[in-house]
């Protein structure tokens, strides 16, 4: 018998009841949510029978945890590899304390060790084989800071043009942006490289974290090369993106102002992160004047979102969330009732969608993985993917299928096999200690949008009015 699956909560104007069976967002009654969230039995049956009579919290399908792609992962893994990523160097010129190599994370440390040619036309050679069935393949280049490696790296494209000339490849790298010489430049600029640039907002900000080996801090030398690419090689410099990460200490007021007032960076496109829990030997605490800053440029990218306001009045930094929470909005207005075998987002396809190989040969699902762990490497470049390990990651919601087969977030979690990893293992425990921030995440979202609702805002390309709608005994 399937399972009734469903969470209510609360806004200060409202009732909510979401129901997973359906993906549906429903406006119920205080009685209702009184009655469901009570000690009478009688009185939450009736209410639960009243709704399936409308045709809300009925008995799900769902039998099995299972990602869809775990039966086409031998197909992805032959012949559809879209990214490949080479870690030509594990070395890096900068220091920066939040670092994952920095050594306060379960991870490898920065070393002085390189990729060798060799290895590196065999991930070529593995990659080209491997993408038949995609029209273009990208190649991206990773340290430590890699360009620390320009010679490497120009090797590289050398021996695929040679190689590949067929092929169509997009050449990616993310740099610390220290070296970013005018030889280099001009170079990128001639194969049409992509370039993220690593940059945490203004000097006193920026150097706090990213230092040299020396202690120096490195927003001059960056912001020089920045001015110089900008003046002297527009049309490249429009392909430059940005990568800012907030770091504890950072005041976001700051760092936003900087980004939106600060002329040479007009018009980037930058993505803002946190510093991750993810293997971490200390917690990640943000205080409260980050989470006040956050919320308040998160409300206007809700009135960017609804209309009420244009882009001006967006941070760049906040600017790429609206795509995320449209997305969000989308997927809660496809009402589809969930099948007999589903898995919780998270997962990509460990090996094809960005298949990350360090300098020594060993294969990874991505970068953000930590390379000491044994449960994280699928494979090595004479051997191949190992089909297994792949598996086991792609369909990491088996290792909590109970819990998964009754969590109402199932189709809104966004855990990945990262979050299950303990000392090299995939731990049951380890993936459940996620699930609150998981819900809790999803609830705000849900909430805000109940909000907008309430005070007569509605996002049409999200919910329709049979969506979120009263439904009273």
């Amino acid at each position: 018998m399937g399972k009734i699956v469903f969470v209510t909560f609360t806004t200060p104007k409202g009732f909510y009841l979401y129901d997973r069976n359906m993906n549906s967002l429903l406006r119920i009654s205080k009685y209702e949510y009184d009655g469901i969230n009570g000690k009478d039995i009688h009185i939450r049956d009736a209410i639960i029978k009243d709704l399936q009579e409308k045709g809300f919290c009925k008995e799900g399908r769902l039998e099995k945890i299972e990602h869809p792609d775990l039966k086409y992962l031998k197909y992805h893994l032959d012949s559809n590899i879209q990214q490949i990523t080479l870690q030509v160097t594990q070395n890096c010129n900068l220091r920066c304390g939040y670092c994952a190599y920095s050594g306060n994370y379960e991870q490898r440390v920065h070393n002085n060790k390189t990729m060798d040619f060799e290895t590196a036309k065999k991930c070529i050679d593995y990659g080209m084989k491997h993408s038949a069935n995609t029209d273009m393949i990208s190649i991206a280049f990773y340290g430590g800071e890699p360009l620390l490696q320009i010679e490497l790296i120009k090797k590289c494209i050398e021996y695929i043009n040679a190689n590949y000339p067929e092929k169509e490849i997009m050449y990616t790298t993310t740099t610390n942006g220290t070296l970013l010489t005018e030889d280099i430049v001009n170079y990128f600029e001639s194969i049409d490289f992509n370039v993220n640039i690593s940059l945490d907002g203004p000097q006193d900000i920026h150097d706090k974290q990213r230092k040299f080996a020396d202690g120096r801090g490195s927003f001059q030398l960056i912001f020089k090369n920045l001015q110089n690419i900008k003046e002297n090689h527009p049309e490249f410099y429009k392909k430059v993106t940005f990568n800012t990460v907030i770091s504890p200490t950072s005041d976001l007021k700051c760092v936003k102002d900087f980004f939106k007032a600060e002329t040479v960076l007009e018009d980037r496109i930058i993505r803002k992160n946190t510093v991750s829990n993810l293997g971490s030997t200390t917690p990640i605490v943000y205080n409260d004047y980050y989470y006040i800053t956050y919320r308040y440029e998160f409300m206007k990218v809700l009135l960017n979102l609804i209309g009420e306001i244009d882009n001006s009045l967006i941070s760049p930094l906040f600017s790429n969330e609206i795509s995320q929470y449209k997305t969000f909005y989308e997927r809660l207005s496809t009402r589809s009732e969930l099948p007999e075998v589903a898995h919780h987002g998270g997962p990509c396809v460990p090996g094809a969608r960005r298949l990350f190989i360090n300098v020594e040969g060993d294969m990874y699902p991505c970068e953000r993985v930590s390379e000491t762990s044994d449960a994280m490497k699928i494979g090595h470049i004479d051997t191949g993917i190992d089909t297994d390990k792949a598996s086991e990651l792609i369909n990491i919601g088996n290792l909590t299928k109970d819990e998964c087969l009754s969590c109402w977030n199932l189709l809104y979690c966004g855990m990945c096999a990262a979050f299950a990893d303990m000392n090299g293992k995939l731990e049951k425990s380890q993936k459940l200690s996620y699930c609150n921030a998981m819900k809790e995440d999803t609830i705000f979202k849900m909430s805000t949008l109940c909000m907008l609702r309430e005070f007569g805002i509605q996002p049409e390309e999200a919910l329709n009015d049979e969506k979120v709608s009263s439904i009273s005994v």
